[in-house]
């Protein structure tokens, strides 16, 4: 069941502030629209937008946001690095938070936002929307925010990074390649349930980063690897490649690949398998 939230009467140069409950794992974000809770796809110079009947993206009617759990993350992760987060007390009724980082994608992702969790000192959260746009994939996009309270003081020691891409979730370093196993781990279980007999097949994986040097050679590598019963990728060596710096490209690429185990009898097996790659592709 949705849980509604009120919005602050705070905007800040950053973006919008509001209150919502406590995010639990993967999460939409959810706004006021003509009456009805309806996910937001994308963000517009700081307005959420909502598809409408007609499926056309639409300003919300509202801005009664809040976050809701979701059945799961779309499989795709960014990193976030060069993380800064800053606390000031300003006086007894006046705290900032200050957030910058930079996200990497190893895919290219439409209408990314960010949503930021802040916890304050008395445990109330806090959460601040930031609109990316689109994310090329392995160009850093450095951004910068910045939430205020009238109230409590921020709490600089907690808070929590959302990624968002068309509205659906993705996986982010900031949560710990730990959990983002783990989840990836139910995913490929869910899609492989009644499995008996079956090779290994790709789940998702990112295109080789290719420096531009390099975008106008042709050429054609095998990767070879061992794919363990999870689906992780293991090992991943050059088999052959008419380039060998395209080659180290797409081992790189793989390292962080994701399979659909072997099954035998029902089983989840470790197996060997050649990945080819073509270039142009």
């Amino acid at each position: 069941m949705l849980r509604s939230t009120s919005c602050l009467a705070v905007l800040t140069i950053a973006g919008v502030v509001f209150s919502a409950a406590i995010a639990q794992a993967q999460n939409a974000l959810f706004a006021d629209h003509d009456g009805r809770l309806t996910r937001v796809l994308k963000m517009d110079r700081g307005v959420p937008l909502v598809a409408d009947a007609s499926g056309a993206l639409v300003r919300a009617s509202k801005r009664r946001l809040l976050l809701h759990a979701d059945p799961e993350y779309l499989p795709r992760f960014v990193f976030v690095h060069d993380i800064s987060a800053i606390a000031m007390q300003h006086s007894s009724l006046h705290s900032e938070f200050e957030y910058s980082a930079t996200l990497v994608s190893p895919w290219d992702l439409k209408n990314v936002f960010i949503v930021l969790d802040v916890t304050m000192i008395d445990g109330a959260h806090t959460y601040a929307l930031w609109e990316i746009g689109d994310l090329v994939s392995y160009r850093p996009q450095p951004f910068k925010l910045s939430v205020t309270s009238d109230a409590e003081t921020i709490n600089a020691g907690r808070y929590f990074t959302h990624v968002f891409s068309d509205g659906q979730e993705v996986f982010n370093t900031t949560q710990g390649w730990d959990y983002i196993d783990g989840c990836i781990d139910q995913m490929v279980a869910k899609r492989t349930i009644g499995l008996t007999n079956a090779s290994a097949r790709p789940y998702f994986g990112p295109p080789p980063e290719i420096p531009p040097a390099l975008r106008t050679r042709k050429g054609h590598v095998v990767i070879h690897c061992k794919v363990d019963a999870r689906g992780r990728v293991i090992v991943p060596e050059v088999k052959s490649a008419d380039d060998a710096e395209l080659g180290q490209a797409c081992v790189a690429a793989l390292r962080l690949w994701r399979f659909f185990p072997k099954f035998v009898r029902g089983e989840p097996i470790a197996s060997n398998v050649s990945i080819p790659f073509d270039f142009p592709p």
